[in-house]
């Protein structure tokens, strides 16, 4: 359990810093540049959504718990669920659909991209024991 959230952090880490960049080469370096990020980024991405999904299937009795009891799930947990899934989505379009660099739906998944990316560190920060307990005293 340990080792696969240690895996999803570093891979979170790596595609947050390589979508980053590779919105940075879109602005100023060679379409080259902004290529080879472009696919560093996606095979670290195809890596962390199996981390990903591997941590919602380990959580999926919670899910449930989003119908039944709508007004007690953290609004942090359930933003990071509805980014991750608008992320996913417009990434997959992306691969599917964009031809090249400077499209309008790139800068949409990268603008969600960030925000699911504030709301997964927050996510962590809530969890991560050290924090936690000082957040309890």
């Amino acid at each position: 359990m340990k080792t696969l959230s240690w895996t999803s952090l570093v891979l979170f880490v790596l595609s947050l810093v390589t979508g980053v960049l590779v919105h940075v080469a879109g602005h100023v370096w060679s379409h080259q540049v902004w290529h080879n990020l472009s696919v560093v980024h996606i095979i670290f991405n195809v890596f962390f959504l199996g981390t990903y999904i591997t941590h919602i299937v380990r959580h999926r009795k919670w899910y449930p718990l989003v119908v039944k009891k709508f007004d007690k799930i953290s609004n942090v947990t359930l933003l990071l669920n509805i980014t991750s899934l608008i992320t996913i989505f417009t990434g997959v379009a992306l691969l599917l659909f964009a031809d090249g660099q400077g499209t309008h739906l790139g800068l949409v998944h990268y603008i969600i991209g960030v925000t699911f990316g504030v709301f997964c560190i927050w996510h962590v920060f809530m969890r991560f024991k050290p924090f936690k307990k000082k957040r309890k005293k």
